[in-house]
């Protein structure tokens, strides 16, 4: 994001295109305990606020990827799975 694309985010009120092309930065404002509210046609029509009394799910680097696996042979695509698959 430019400078510029951050200045706007120091507002509390935000079009609803700029929030849903910036809805991560967006999140991380409220994160930081920010209120944010998302306007059409110029008028007030959600907000994002900081969820409170609820604990908060624990950051997972890369979606939590790192916690899944794969059983042994998951790709083992034989010809008769082909044929069983898609026919003759």
């Amino acid at each position: 994001m430019s400078a510029e694309s951050v200045e706007q985010y120091e507002q509390t009120e935000i079009g609803v295109y700029e929030a849903k092309t910036h809805l991560s930065q967006l999140l991380d404002l409220v994160a930081d305990g920010r209120v944010v509210f998302i306007t059409r046609h110029g008028k007030r029509a959600a907000e994002l606020r900081p969820v409170t009394g609820v604990e908060q799910a624990p950051q997972r680097p890369f979606g939590g990827w790192e916690t899944y696996s794969l059983p042994d042979g998951w790709d083992d695509f034989t010809a008769q799975d082909a044929t069983d698959w898609y026919g003759e």
